[in-house]
């Protein structure tokens, strides 16, 4: 459900939108999981026009699970995703205190 700050595609919603995806299930169990990872330390170009190349770190994971719970009648899915991003501290330490 998106209450505010919904795209475009969504039309002139006054409240909310609520998006609903339906589909048919399976009578055996199937599952999923990634990992992403970047890492400044592993290679790869520093920002352009910046005189320095901060350490920059990003995790994103998860994992999804599916199959039924009553055969032939009703079915579960449900998906785990996580992004974590470390921002690099900058500053100038002619100007700190």
């Amino acid at each position: 459900m998106q209450s505010s700050g919904y795209g475009s595609e969504s039309g002139r919603a006054g409240g909310a939108v609520v998006n609903v995806v339906t589909k048919s299930g399976t009578n055996t169990w199937h599952g999923s999981t990634f990992y992403y990872l970047r890492d400044s330390s592993l290679g790869g170009a520093a920002p352009p026009f910046v005189g320095v190349d901060p350490h920059n770190e990003q995790h994103q994971f998860g994992a999804t699970v599916g199959g039924p719970i009553q055969r032939s009648k009703t079915f579960l899915f449900a998906g785990y995703d996580q992004h974590i991003f470390n921002v690099p501290a900058w500053w100038n330490s002619s100007t700190v205190q």
